[in-house]
């Protein structure tokens, strides 16, 4: 994302203009105080480059850029169940090499994947 540029933009908006209505000072200052808590490539950004995208596709602007985008937030993804299943415990197989389901919980808003462990017959 443009993070710099936008820093830039709010900074003068609140700055150098010296008639800046205050309902843009107010939209300014939230906008600000929301960038603070951007990091990149987390959960965030990838529900924000979804929303970029969302807005490009409503546009009718699917074109190679929007493609481009797309297969960033799928990469990141990606990275983040990976990352998500070695915090797990490695991945599919249990500890005792036996196979184990996945079922899809939501924790704090993040998607994540509980073991839900086989019963042997």
């Amino acid at each position: 994302m443009l993070k710099k540029d936008a820093e830039k933009t709010i900074a003068q908006l609140l700055e150098d203009v010296t008639e800046t209505p205050e309902r843009y000072r107010v939209v300014a200052k939230l906008m600000q105080a929301d960038m603070l808590m951007w990091k990149e490539n987390d959960l965030g950004w990838v529900a924000r480059k979804m929303g970029n995208i969302q807005r490009r596709l409503n546009q009718a602007r699917g074109g190679p850029k929007t493609q481009k985008m797309q297969k960033e937030v799928v990469k990141r993804l990606d990275a983040l169940i990976k990352q998500l299943e070695q915090q797990q415990g490695g991945g599919e197989a249990d500890r005792e090499g036996g196979a184990v389901s996945r079922t899809p919980a939501v924790v704090v808003g993040q998607a994540v994947w509980v073991a839900e462990p086989r019963i042997a017959r």
